[in-house]
């Protein structure tokens, strides 16, 4: 059984290599969706950026684009683009289990060297008039 595993190691570190897929590459992509910022794709003036001109990492976080013609000979024909951005929480929660950021003993570990305080809150009844 483990020349069977083996073969089919073998056969995906092959394939990761030919299509360039490796650990950095993936975590670079995770990352780019984890932060991005919808700023980037803004100019100084609040409009937006054409995608041809988008930063690498701007471009790289955008999962599509909707494409509307809306107007008519009178008022003028125009486009409108709808850029669809994945889902920020998924890709941080993603990143951060990769990284192992949720692994339970290590973060309980990192909690356990944080010094403890107390709060008090009293609370008080306000008179009203």
């Amino acid at each position: 059984k483990s020349h069977i595993s083996d073969a089919i190691s073998a056969r995906r570190d092959a394939l990761s290599k030919k299509i360039n897929v490796t650990h950095e590459r993936i975590l670079t992509e995770m990352a780019r969706l984890a932060f991005f910022d919808i700023r980037n794709m803004m100019d100084d003036e609040g409009k937006p950026i054409p995608i041809y001109k988008l930063s690498d990492d701007a471009a790289a976080a955008i999962n599509g684009i909707d494409i509307v013609t809306a107007g008519n000979t009178e008022v003028g024909i125009g486009q409108i683009m709808k850029y669809k951005i994945p889902d920020k929480n998924k890709a941080l929660e993603n990143l951060a289990k990769i990284l192992g950021h949720f692994d339970n003993k290590k973060n309980m570990d990192q909690w356990d060297s944080i010094p403890k305080f107390n709060v008090i809150i009293e609370e008080k009844n306000a008179r009203r008039d």
